[in-house]
């Protein structure tokens, strides 16, 4: 059994549930593989599971007892949880993007947990990897030394009365966790949200238990209603320290016992805080209402210095471990193949990767799933590996697909039209990054050859050459007419940066050719004879004029390749689309080569009869 928890949240964690359910539906689950969800505040649920909006924490136990393996959001609490019962588990961590939080403070988490051994899972393939190979991991925690810097912030007062504030969830498990410290109170009271987990521990309090309003985040009326109830509270209990672990509830009753009943006030940050104060903690560190702000991020220590720091054990510097040097990670699971693509996907990887995929034909898996989510930037050979890896599933009778690609690698293959061939799965989109979602264009997304200096060189050649065709294009087109019948210009469809198409203009050079002909329009050209006009325009290379429009929209340079036709694109070889990292260029080398030797040349490439096929 798979249980699938989403904790106490009062936001959905929709992508959570499509990822499950793209698991189910490509089977990487099995069919008779039982799958409990608690959705908690989501409302798009994955197909044949069983589901629980909220699990009481004693049913919670049984069932992760129960379950072979645990997917959970990146939460303290069901971190601290899992762990306690010892079970195979994945953290998902939550991000303010995907509007599934009020902040990043869970991908914090996860950076430093990850660095632990803990798995985290930040796209649907890690899920999958997870799945492979379950993992049940040890969290290092340090709960004597916060008691002691408790006690300590303690110790030289004569205090009693205890009172303790926070929220659901890991807040109050953090809480729980301090039982050493508050126990030796005499009076100890409760202020946090009524759930069966707080009524079950709390029934036999030795104070009173005053459930808070909730939701807090963001919520004014809750606000409010806590306000009050903080003024009664604190009124009839008088407590000579109050001790909150977070959130928001804590802001009222800080404030008020501080400023108007003269208690102690302590704060203690979560652990799941690295690099920023959570809002509740800016708010009374601005007001002054804190006798003792803890931090456990060293992090968070230095940039609060007045604050005691209490080493949780969890790294500040971040490095991220799946980050290799381009080789091709690739899992055989069930009956398909997961392929991570590398975070540059280039020349080299290109080659590793297609040595992978042809690999697969002593055993061909019924689905290829390509996983993009650690790929960042993608050249002309990388293109073409897409366009090959297409053929090879195609030649293993294989589906292939893409997973989490990125919005700037989207946009690439929106341009290059890959995006026309290849089935990429949607709910696998929202993968679990810093990046700002934002798409780039082609030109800053891709790791390939960009030169602003030469871009303007062509530009400010184009302008000059436009002057010219403003000029000449009068009597060139008169003498064109006056030769032959027909159009004054020839258009044609061409590839070029990054697989981008254009049309080229040029002024026609030839006599009309059929229009019964058999051929495209790019060989009937080449086939028609050229007329006496034509000739001179040929010879004097006033016939790509025209093509100073496509250098001033940036389509195509001064210098560079010939701009392949789009009908050759797609059989090129990977060396072929290296070509395609720069824009093509009205004169190159290949503008050498003799008129009639390349025209012979494209004619070859550009009919199927001359190579075999038709």
């Amino acid at each position: 059994m798979i249980l699938v928890t989403v904790g106490t949240e009062q936001y959905s964690f929709n992508a959570l549930m499509a990822w499950v359910d793209v698991l189910i539906r490509y089977r990487f689950i099995d069919s008779t593989e039982e799958v409990i969800v608690q959705y908690g505040s989501s409302t798009e649920l994955p197909d044949n599971v069983k589901v629980y909006r909220r699990l009481p924490e004693d049913k919670f136990k049984s069932l992760v007892e129960q379950a072979g393996l645990v997917i959970a959001h990146c939460g303290e609490g069901t971190a601290l949880l899992l762990e306690s019962l010892g079970k195979p588990y994945v953290l998902v961590p939550r991000t303010h993007r995907y509007g599934e939080h009020v902040d990043d403070h869970q991908l914090e988490m996860a950076d430093a947990m990850e660095r632990q051994g803990i798995e985290i899972a930040r796209s649907p393939g890690d899920l999958v990897r997870f799945l492979s190979a379950p993992k049940a991991p040890k969290i290092a925690a340090d709960d004597e030394a916060l008691c002691q810097a408790l006690s300590a912030c303690c110790a030289h007062s004569t205090h009693k009365k205890m009172m303790l504030v926070c929220s659901s969830g890991g807040h109050y498990k953090a809480m729980m966790r301090l039982t050493a410290f508050w126990q030796k109170f005499q009076s100890v009271s409760w202020v946090t949200f009524r759930n069966p987990t707080a009524e079950t521990d709390l029934r036999d309090c030795s104070g009173q238990v005053h459930w808070a309003y909730s939701p807090t985040n963001r919520n004014i009326p809750n606000l409010i209603r806590n306000l009050l109830l903080a003024f009664k509270v604190l009124r009839d209990d008088r407590p000579d320290v109050i001790l909150s672990t977070g959130a928001g509830v804590a802001v009222p009753f800080l404030l008020l016992a501080r400023y108007v009943y003269g208690s102690q006030v302590i704060f203690v940050e979560s652990k799941t805080r690295l690099k920023r104060l959570s809002l509740s903690a800016k708010i009374l560190k601005a007001l002054s209402g804190l006798d003792e702000l803890i931090v456990q991020s060293r992090e968070l220590a230095d940039l609060y210095p007045e604050a005691t720091f209490v080493d949780s054990h969890l790294p500040m510097e971040v490095i991220d471990p799946r980050q290799g040097d381009g080789e091709i990670n690739s899992l055989s699971f069930r009956d398909s193949v997961l392929i991570r693509t590398p975070p540059c996907l280039g020349a080299r990887e290109s080659h590793l990767m297609l040595a992978r995929l042809n690999s697969l034909s002593d055993n061909p898996p019924s689905r290829i799933v390509l996983d993009m989510s650690e790929t960042r930037s993608i050249d002309g050979a990388g293109l073409g590996t897409l366009v090959d890896s297409l053929k090879i599933a195609k030649e293993l009778k294989s589906k292939i697909v893409l997973w989490s690609v990125r919005p700037d690698i989207q946009a690439i293959l929106t341009t290059a039209r890959l995006d026309r061939l290849f089935k990429i799965e949607e709910s696998t989109q929202t993968i679990r990054t810093y990046v700002k979602p934002e798409t780039l264009s082609p030109e800053k997304a891709a790791s390939v050859r960009h030169q602003p200096i030469q871009r303007a060189i062509d530009f400010m050649v184009a302008l000059l050459g436009m002057l010219g065709l403003v000029f000449l294009a009068l009597p060139i087109a008169l003498a064109i007419k006056l030769d032959s019948p027909g159009p004054v210009f020839n258009s044609q469809m061409r590839c070029g940066r990054l697989g981008k198409p254009f049309r080229i203009w040029k002024f026609r050079t030839t006599l009309q050719p059929s229009t019964n002909s058999p051929h495209s329009s790019e060989l009937n050209e080449l086939l028609a004879a050229p007329s006496r006009i034509g000739r001179f325009l040929r010879r004097t290379n006033l016939d790509k004029l025209p093509l100073f429009w496509n250098v001033l929209m940036n389509d195509m340079s001064l210098t560079g390749s010939r701009a392949p036709a789009m009908s050759k694109v797609r059989s090129f070889s990977l060396q072929q689309w290296s070509k395609l990292d720069a824009k093509p260029g009205m004169s190159g080398e290949w503008a050498i080569t003799p008129h009639g030797m390349s025209e012979f040349e494209e004619v070859i490439e550009l009919d199927p009869q001359f190579q075999g096929d038709g």
